[in-house]
């Protein structure tokens, strides 16, 4: 605080320890940090106040050693990740460097203000410095290596401000505390010769015994020197102002190689590998820095390294993957160019949104991405997501395996639901890989066909089991009525799996009775008769079944005129074994995918000779007749689901080529579809008219609609057909089509 105070609270704010500064309100305190440092034993807190000092305290609040003097006004003050170092700023208008003790160790960057702000970047050697002028700067610190070399005695620099001298047969130890920083060192028989900033300490030995460790301090000259090198002889120090043989450098790297060698012997890696590295030696070093899992250090030689300089990029990337630096292996395989390798490396790591991000900008590597990504979404039965997966990556085979496991799976679970709607996806899934594949074209053609009734007769069961398994439903008694008939008419003698005809009678029996088609619902409680149901419908069906005897032998007629056949008038039995045909002229019934009631359309074929887009041009070309100029309704066609919007007063048959096209011979027995010619399709207004515009090999399909005050909507998608009204509130209620999932907002 302002006043010189350090209080230190816990988390409710309750004050445990306070710590004031000498000289009070003189010395604001304008910066602490807390040491993020494992290995010490207390928490340490740093502070750097304006009486141009830097403290540490314990927790406690008893301070540790004595005040540094900064001489300047701290304005900031940041750990390293591992505590080993401190960087602090101000008024002397730069970042400076200073051991966790508080030793400066020297300048990292002037500035041309005031630092008010600094931060070391995690587990990294770069620090961001914030002026008061507004300006930001970067820099990266590279801590190499001092050290000297004399037969079997190494010395090198350690925290900065220490210095270990290694016996290398021995492997003893010791450690020589400078307490500043260490700039060079040398070593010669029994002196060691070591330069801080203002003055260069002589050590030698104690003993003349050849395994001696015990060093004292001989000689301090008092001078600051400037030099490459620093060389002790016996009763000499020699400066030199160029390093000794850099006229030779292969020599200087021989040497550089050996001192190396002896490090790495003598197990001190971190010395041997920037010893290598100065040697040029890279593949030596980096295999040291990736065995030990230095990522930092092996980032900066990586980022060090020419891009050309493929081989040590490689190593240092495969040490990355093998660390599970996933950030590092991408920069190093991003340097490199190599592709292929960062690819892969997404993959392995499971990093798919970066390997996505890769193969929007390289198409080529998709099915890289995509089927090892469809295997593990499939792995963690994630299977709709992995059959998208497949699919995007050109795997069609693949995608429709998963789509037969997802599909099987909702059978067996009873999500009927979902078991029509993936097989609407393989019908699709088959319809794209015949429109591919000339050689599999007719088996998936077959599949597609097949596929799509298995996913229409699921999506109407849905609802059947649905009012049979639980306690209350949805429908009303028309639709569930509509979709029991429906079923039944189109279930052949292989029943589906999961499709129970006992369920779909006993509903039909039900919704019969309540409407008052008791012909039908006697003739359903006689079939359940004949079949064998749960016990749990015992009761219930034998109390039917003799109840509906009371009743009438008849079926109400308004239900019967529902039947109607929309393109000979004929009024057609509720159930039929032929299927959903009519039973006099045998063209096929159109349903609303929601009510499955009959709709007011017949379907119609182009002659030999008229392509789809000549017909569509044709129905487009259709011109009003005078009486129809005002007439209301419209189909709009613009890639959203096509409405077909039709209202009244259009009684103009006798004049309709198409209802001409519609006649056909009595009594026949084979089904006669309705063709009609470039003439009648100039007739026809667009605005009666529905297609069906199928991706090839198929061919469009096109629907008349004979009643006008119907409004018919058409999902673009999956091409199902609805009343526009329960079209929709479906819409709202699911954001998607009820049939497909296609969502509202996706476009065509």
């Amino acid at each position: 605080m302002m006043n010189g105070v350090v209080s230190i609270r816990n988390k409710n704010g309750e004050e445990k320890v306070k710590i004031e500064r000498p000289g009070g309100s003189s010395s604001p305190i304008w910066s602490i940090a807390w040491n993020p440092s494992k290995d010490e034993h207390n928490d340490i807190l740093a502070v750097a106040d304006w009486g141009q000092k830097l403290s540490f305290y314990q927790l406690s609040g008893k301070q540790i050693g004595r005040d540094r003097t900064l001489n300047y006004d701290p304005c900031c003050i940041s750990y390293f990740s591992k505590g080993e170092y401190i960087v602090m700023g101000g008024s002397d208008r730069q970042a400076s460097l200073y051991t966790k003790d508080g030793v400066r160790l020297g300048s990292i960057g002037e500035q041309s203000n005031w630092v008010w702000t600094c931060r070391v970047k995690p587990d990294s050697n770069y620090v961001v410095v914030g002026c008061e002028d507004g300006t930001i700067s970067c820099y990266q610190l590279n801590f190499s290596t001092v050290h000297g070399l004399y037969k079997d005695r190494y010395a090198y620099r350690d925290s900065m401000t220490d210095v270990i001298v290694q016996h290398l047969i021995t492997e003893q130890k010791v450690r020589l505390k400078c307490r500043e920083l260490v700039k060079k060192i040398a070593i010669y028989r029994n002196r060691l010769a070591v330069q801080l900033p203002e003055k260069i300490h002589i050590y030698v030995l104690k003993s003349e015994d050849p395994t001696a460790m015990h060093y004292h301090i001989k000689e301090k000259i008092s001078r600051k020197f400037e030099c490459n090198l620093l060389v002790v002889c016996s009763q000499h120090i020699i400066l030199c102002q160029e390093f000794v043989g850099a006229t030779d450098p292969k020599s200087s790297r021989l040497l550089m190689a050996k001192q190396a060698d002896w490090a790495k012997s003598s197990k001190e890696p971190r010395a041997a590998a920037e010893m290598y590295l100065s040697a040029g030696e890279h593949m030596k070093a980096i295999d040291i820095i990736g065995e030990h899992g230095w990522a930092d250090l092996l980032i900066d030689i990586a980022r060090k390294l020419d891009k050309a300089e493929r081989e040590p990029l490689a190593k240092c990337a495969y040490h990355f993957k093998r660390l599970k630096h996933h950030g590092y292996a991408s920069e190093t395989y991003s340097k490199m160019g190599d592709l292929k390798a960062l690819v892969e490396l997404h993959v392995e790591t499971q990093h798919w949104e970066e390997a996505f991000s890769l193969v929007e900008k390289h198409p080529q590597f998709k099915s890289d991405v995509f089927v090892p990504y469809a295997q593990w979404l499939a792995e963690n039965d994630r299977f709709e997501e992995a059959q998208k997966a497949f699919h995007k990556a050109g795997c069609q085979d693949e995608a429709v395996k998963v789509l037969e496991q997802l599909t099987h799976n909702a059978v067996v679970e009873n999500r009927f639901n979902d078991a029509g709607y993936y097989y609407w996806m393989l019908s699709m899934q088959c319809l794209d890989i015949a429109r591919e594949s000339e050689d599999k074209r007719d088996e998936m053609l077959k599949k597609f066909e097949r596929f799509q009734r298995l996913a229409e007769l699921y999506y109407v069961y849905r609802s059947i089991q649905r009012y049979t398994d639980e306690p209350f439903s949805s429908h009303m008694p028309e639709t569930l009525f509509n979709i029991c008939r429906f079923l039944l008419n189109n279930l052949t003698k292989d029943i589906p799996p999961g499709i129970s005809k006992v369920n779909t009678l006993y509903a039909l029996a039900k919704q019969s009775r309540k409407l008052g088609a008791y012909k039908l619902a006697r003739y359903s409680y006689e079939k359940l008769q004949e079949l064998h149901f749960p016990s749990r419908l015992l009761e219930s069906i034998e109390l039917g079944s003799l109840t509906i005897r009371s009743k009438p032998f008849h079926d109400s007629e308004d239900l019967i005129e529902g039947m109607m056949c929309y393109r000979c008038s004929t009024n057609n039995p509720f159930l039929n074994s032929q299927g959903s045909v009519c039973i006099n002229c045998r063209q096929p019934f159109i349903y609303s995918a929601s009510t499955y009631e009959v709709l007011p359309l017949v379907q119609f074929y182009l002659e030999e000779g008229i392509s789809d887009e000549e017909a569509l041009s044709l129905i487009d070309l259709e011109v009003p007749h005078s009486d129809q100029k005002n007439a209301p309704g419209h189909v709009v066609d613009n890639g959203e689901p096509q409405s077909l919007k039709l209202e009244d007063d259009l009684d103009n048959a006798e004049e309709d080529p198409f209802t001409a096209k519609m006649s056909f011979e009595q009594g026949g027995s084979t089904f006669v579809p309705v063709k009609v010619s470039r003439s009648v399709l100039r007739s026809m207004s667009r605005r009666d008219v529905l297609i069906k515009r199928w991706p090839r090999p198929l061919k469009w399909e096109y629907f008349r609609s004979l009643l006008p005050d119907v409004s018919i909507t058409m999902c673009p998608s999956c091409f199902k057909m609805f009343h526009s009204e329960d079209y929709e509130l479906l819409v709202l209620q699911h954001n998607c089509c009820p049939y497909c999932r296609r969502p509202i907002d996706e476009p065509n």
